[in-house]
């Protein structure tokens, strides 16, 4: 569980991401620059992924690149959150 996975890979494996339900909790915009911003927030929801429970909640965090007209997701973190 956890480390980095190039997007090819995870794109074969989608297809066993079963969530029911999700909420988005207190997201933000943090401004980099002109071209670069870093969207935050905390996933909350159930389901699973390649028949394991997903966390909740999870800390998520995508650096978008502005290129050109379009926004492109350049960085994707998430996180369990700790157990409280």
């Amino acid at each position: 569980k956890g480390g980095f996975v190039q997007s090819t890979a995870f794109a074969k494996v989608l297809d066993q991401v079963n969530v029911t339900s999700w909420k988005i909790v207190n997201p933000q915009v943090i401004r980099v620059d002109g071209n670069n911003a870093i969207v935050a927030y905390t996933w909350t929801g159930s389901g699973t992924f390649m028949n394991q429970p997903v966390d909740s909640p999870t800390l998520v965090s995508t650096l978008w690149t502005k290129k050109g007209n379009k926004w492109l997701a350049v960085f994707h973190s998430e996180t369990a959150a700790a157990k409280r």
